[in-house]
C-alpha cells in the first residue's frame, strides 16, 4: 500500500505569483509545483500520472479517427513524418498524435478541405463530448483569423487564470470573441432619395459629421483604407455605429492587412482621410462591404471631395461591393444564439482547432498522388489540446473523475492508534482491486486531503467518507467498504487501457 511520506507531494502551500484557481488546487494538493520566474507549472509523481492518464482517457476517445501516437525532436515535429509517409491517396486521411511542450497536438492530414474540415470538426466535437463527460461545463468559441477559421473549447474563467482569453459571452451560456461570426447586423431601411453633395467644412469623423447633419451612426456608412504588407490597398465599407474587425477583413481578403498610414493613403487615394467613399473610387481598388451594409437605402457617405459629403446614397442604385462579415462584435450586439445582449467575459481555453497548418502549407514536399496519378497537396489542420490549463479545471471539481486520478481512495488518520484501522480498510479495498493511497502524514489534516475520488478519514467516532460528488457520510469500516464497491465503476479500465496502480 502506497504511503504518502514516500512520495513527493509536498501539500498545503500556496504558491506565489500564481492566481489561477484550478492550478493553485492542483499545486496544493501535490501534484505539481510553480515556477514563478519561468511561468511555469512542473508537475509532481501524481501530475505526472494524471496527465498520462489523461492523455490516455482523451485518446481513447478518437479511437475510431485512428489516432497514430509518434515522438518528433524536430522543430517540425510530426510534418517531418507526414512528407516521408503520405505518397498516395490511399494513405489519406491520417491522424498523427504527439506532445509539443504542455500540449498535446493532433495533426490531420486528409485528401481535401471538404474531407478535412468535416474530420476536424468531428475530432473536435468528440473531445468536447469527452470533457463534457467528466463533469467540465465546456464551450465552444468560433473565431475568424487572417488564416481561416479556428475554434476553441473553453470553460469560463476569472482574471489571473493561465492562458485567459477576454471576448465576449451571453447569459444563455454564448461565448465568442470581436471577431465571432455575426449573424445579425442588417441596414437601417428609409424612404428612398435622390443622392445630393452636402457642404460639411472641417466634418472628418463620424461624430462630428452625426453632429453637424443631426444624425444617428447607423444612417452613415464609413469607406476605411486598409494595406497589405506590399502597400496593396483594400477599402472596407462599414456602418457608422459598427468597427471593422482586422481578423475577418484579413480573412476576406486573403492577406495580412493593417489600417493604411497617411502616407499609404495619400499614394493609394490622395488626401481624403475623413471624406473617402464608395462612389467613384478609382478602378482596381479591392473593396468589401460589411452586412452592416447591404441593402442601406438612406446613407451618408463621403464624397471623395474635401470638406463635403454625399446623402441618400442607396446600395446596388449608387454603389455596391462584395459583401463579407467584417464588423466586429461588441458588448450590447445580440447573441448569435438568442438574440440577447452581450457582455464582456472571459474564459480559459482548454482545446484550439485551427483548419489550417501554417508550416504544411508552405511545405513543397508534402504532396501526393491521387487517384487519376496527379500529384496533389493534402488539406491540414491542427487540434491542441492544452493539458495544464485541462488538468487544473479538473481541479475545480468536488473530486478528480476516475478516469485521471492517479489513485481511487485516500485513507487519512491523525493519532497512531488509528494506524491500524485504516490499513485494515485499505487491505480489504485492495482485495477488491481498488489503488489506495495511506495518507500517514499524521497531524497534517489541515493541509488538505488528497482529490481522489474517494477519501476516508478515520476519527474517534468511527469513519468519515467523502463521496464523489463532495458530500460526506458517517459509515463503519465494513460500511465504507461497501459503499465505495457498490458505487465504483463497473469496469477498472481507462479508455480501454487497463489501470495500473500509482507507482513512483
Amino acid at each position: 500500500m502506497l504511503k504518502s511520506s514516500e512520495l513527493l507531494a509536498p501539500r498545503g502551500k500556496t504558491p506565489s505569483k500564481l492566481k489561477d484557481g484550478g492550478v493553485i488546487a492542483m499545486v496544493k494538493a501535490g501534484f505539481a509545483m510553480w515556477n514563478p520566474n519561468a511561468h511555469a507549472v512542473m508537475r509532481l509523481p501524481m501530475g505526472e500520472y494524471m496527465d498520462r492518464r489523461l492523455e490516455d482517457y482523451l485518446v481513447e476517445g478518437l479511437a475510431s479517427w485512428s489516432p497514430q501516437r509518434i515522438h518528433c525532436p524536430v522543430p517540425e515535429g510530426a510534418l517531418a513524418i507526414a512528407v516521408r509517409h503520405i505518397k498516395r491517396s490511399v494513405q489519406l486521411p491520417a491522424l498523427f498524435l504527439q506532445r509539443r511542450g504542455d500540449d498535446l497536438e493532433l495533426q490531420g492530414y486528409c485528401l481535401d478541405e471538404e474531407e478535412g474540415a468535416s474530420m476536424a470538426i468531428s475530432v473536435f466535437r468528440a473531445l468536447g463530448i469527452a470533457l463534457a463527460e467528466v463533469g467540465l461545463a465546456v464551450r465552444r468559441w468560433d473565431e475568424t483569423v487572417r488564416q481561416g477559421t479556428r475554434c476553441r473549447l473553453i470553460r469560463d474563467g476569472e482574471r489571473g487564470d493561465l492562458s485567459l482569453l477576454d471576448g465576449l459571452g451571453c447569459s444563455c451560456g454564448w461565448r465568442g470573441a470581436a471577431s465571432s461570426p455575426m449573424e445579425f447586423g442588417g441596414a437601417p431601411v428609409e424612404d428612398e432619395a435622390e443622392l445630393a453633395r452636402v457642404h460639411t467644412p472641417g466634418v472628418g469623423t463620424i461624430d462630428s459629421l452625426c453632429d453637424f447633419l443631426s444624425l444617428s451612426p447607423e444612417k452613415t456608412v464609413k469607406t476605411m483604407c486598409f494595406s497589405d504588407r506590399d502597400g496593396k490597398g483594400v477599402i472596407a465599407l462599414i456602418r457608422g455605429d459598427r468597427s471593422v474587425s482586422l481578423d475577418k477583413l484579413s480573412a476576406a481578403a486573403g492577406a495580412d492587412l493593417h489600417p493604411s498610414s497617411d502616407d499609404e493613403l495619400r499614394d493609394l487615394l490622395g488626401n481624403l482621410v475623413g471624406y473617402l467613399g464608395p462612389i467613384g473610387l478609382p478602378e482596381g481598388i479591392v473593396l468589401f462591404a460589411d452586412r452592416s451594409v447591404e441593402g442601406i437605402s438612406w446613407a451618408v457617405v463621403g464624397a471623395n471631395e474635401r470638406d463635403y459629403h454625399l446623402t441618400g446614397a442607396r446600395w446596388g442604385r449608387d454603389f455596391s461591393a462584395p459583401v463579407a462579415d467584417i464588423a466586429a462584435m461588441e458588448p450590447g450586439d445580440m447573441c448569435p444564439l438568442c438574440g440577447a445582449p452581450l457582455f464582456e467575459a472571459s474564459v480559459t481555453p482548454l482545446a484550439t482547432l485551427e483548419l489550417w497548418n501554417e508550416l504544411a502549407d508552405s511545405e513543397p514536399s508534402l504532396t501526393y498522388v491521387d487517384e487519376e496519378r496527379k500529384r496533389a497537396r493534402p488539406f491540414c489542420w491542427t487540434i491542441r489540446v492544452h493539458m495544464i490549463s485541462l488538468e487544473g479545471a479538473m481541479f475545480d471539481l468536488s473530486s478528480l473523475p476516475d478516469v485521471v486520478s492517479p489513485l481511487e481512495v485516500s485513507i487519512r488518520f491523525e493519532r497512531e492508534e488509528d494506524e491500524a484501522r485504516a490499513v485494515s480498510i485499505g487491505m480489504k479495498l485492495e482485495s477488491e482491486g481498488l489503488s489506495v493511497l495511506l495518507d500517514d502524514e499524521g497531524g497534517k489534516l489541515s493541509k488538505g486531503t488528497f482529490p481522489f475520488p474517494w477519501d476516508i478519514a478515520i476519527v474517534e467516532e468511527g469513519v468519515e467518507l467523502r463521496r464523489p460528488d463532495g458530500e460526506t457520510e458517517s459509515k463503519d469500516e465494513d460500511g465504507v467498504v461497501g459503499e465505495i464497491l457498490k458505487k465504483r465503476p463497473q469496469k477498472n479500465v481507462i479508455g480501454g487501457y487497463k489501470k495500473t496502480p500509482f507507482r513512483l
